[in-house]
Formats: C-alpha cells, sequence, structure tokens
C-alpha cells in the first residue's frame, strides 16, 4: 500500500546526487546485510544494503545500481558508508535493485 510522503519542491529533488554505480565487490557482514564496492565513476565507495540471504555474488559484481552519494553519511555493523543503493520492492515483496543494465549507460552517470 503506499503511503504519501510530504511534497518536496523540485529544487529540493534536484540536491539528491544520484548516480550509477558499478558493483565491484560484495562481502557478507551479517546473513543479510552485504559490504559493496562501487564504482560511481570518479572512485570507488563502500556502502551496507540488505540483499536477503540467497544473494548471489556473482550476480550481484559487474551490476549497475543507482546509489544516493550526498546522503548523511553512517556507520553500520563497523563500515562507514559513503552513499545508499536505491531498491524497490517488487510484486512479491523482494527488495531488487533499479537496475540500467539494459542500456549502455556508463558509472558515474548522474540520474535526473
Amino acid at each position: 500500500m503506499y503511503k504519501k510522503k510530504s511534497i518536496v519542491s523540485f529544487e529540493n529533488f534536484q540536491m539528491l546526487d544520484i548516480r550509477i554505480g558499478e558493483v565491484l565487490l560484495t562481502e557478507i557482514i551479517k546473513k543479510n546485510l552485504h559490504k559493496l564496492t562501487v564504482n560511481i565513476g570518479n572512485r570507488n565507495i563502500t556502502t551496507i544494503c540488505n540483499l536477503g540471504e540467497n544473494a548471489n555474488k556473482e550476480e550481484i559484481i559487474g551490476k549497475k545500481i543507482c546509489v544516493l552519494l550526498n546522503d548523511k553519511p553512517n556507520k553500520i555493523k563497523g563500515v562507514y558508508t559513503q552513499g545508499s543503493i536505491l531498491k524497490v520492492e517488487n510484486e512479491f515483496g523482494k527488495l531488487i535493485f533499479l537496475e540500467p543494465d539494459t542500456q549502455d549507460i556508463k558509472a558515474g552517470l548522474k540520474v535526473y
């Protein structure tokens, strides 16, 4: 069920720095939590992401994903995060990546 959020101005939306990232490495931190190293074009960042118990490392590495870069830095399970991975919940209740892999999109490009 959709829960309506507060209205934001277009100017506030433009303040979000959402970029395309490419997953380089993944490491299990705890059960569902993975530490990801993501190429965002000009540098690599580290972030934490809930990928579920059955995440397949081979399927994740090389994926292009959407990353919010200018959210408040956080420390999760001892790991300093440098961005948040954007995901959606599918019709089966599973969180999945927003995947720009279907087109030739380079890491580091800004999402508008």
